[in-house]
């Protein structure tokens, strides 16, 4: 492991060594959009943890924080770096339980992605011959979650897939939730639309993209 400003991340990290001790404002542009519209501070999920610098930010104000984060070498750096208040599951999230191929990168720890679901917005960066690792998977409705106040997923282009696993959780908890939605190709957009299409038709209304995470709420 190295240390960057106040996070342990695995070895061989590049892309967040480059913000030094500034690592912690890492997407605090797309966090504090997302806070503008929590009502309450009770739990949120971070669904692609990495090594938790949302999931400290959620734990400074939510009284509980639930992060998911599949990657084994990634992970054991997450829970080096959470408070007590956030609970580390050790999944992948997608739309039905089972086991998934991910492609864990080396030099930047939050490019992980899954490599072997047509639904997937596969990044550029090649799998093929590279070293890959199974995964679990749950559904987030199959924790059944109460009090969800926000719900952020950052998954690289496995966000829809997450969302088709947690449409009663949302449905039920009517959550803030912040997805990413940064295009790498033209053949993401796609799936950015039918993302948001999915939520649309839940209920919740589109708000703006600060840095590459859009929010979306509830609107009573």
């Amino acid at each position: 492991m190295i240390k960057i400003g106040d996070f342990f991340f695995p070895d061989g990290e590049k892309h967040f060594a480059k913000f030094g001790d500034s690592v912690f404002e890492y997407g605090s542009r797309d966090r504090q959009a997302a806070y503008r519209y929590v009502k309450q501070w009770r739990r949120a999920l971070d669904v692609g943890a990495n090594v938790g610098i949302f999931s400290c930010d959620f734990a400074s104000r939510f009284d509980h924080v639930v992060a998911f984060e599949p990657v084994p070498r990634t992970r054991d750096c997450l829970v080096l770096n959470v408070p007590p208040n956030v609970q580390v599951e050790p999944f992948a999230v997608a739309d039905q339980e089972g086991v998934l191929t991910m492609y864990p990168t080396v030099l930047n720890c939050g490019g992980s992605f899954i490599s072997n679901h047509p639904e997937v917005m596969t990044p550029e960066v090649s799998a093929k011959g590279k070293e890959q690792i199974e995964v679990q998977v749950r559904t987030i409705d199959s924790y059944g979650f109460d009090e969800v106040d926000l719900i952020k997923l950052d998954i690289q282009g496995a966000e829809y897939l997450a969302l088709l696993g947690a449409k009663e959780t949302i449905v039920r908890n009517r959550p803030v939730v912040l997805v990413e939605q940064k295009a790498v190709n033209a053949e993401h957009i796609p799936i950015i639309k039918k993302t948001s299409r999915m939520l649309r038709s839940w209920g919740m209304t589109a708000k703006e993209i600060a840095q590459s995470d859009r929010v979306f709420i509830f609107e009573d």
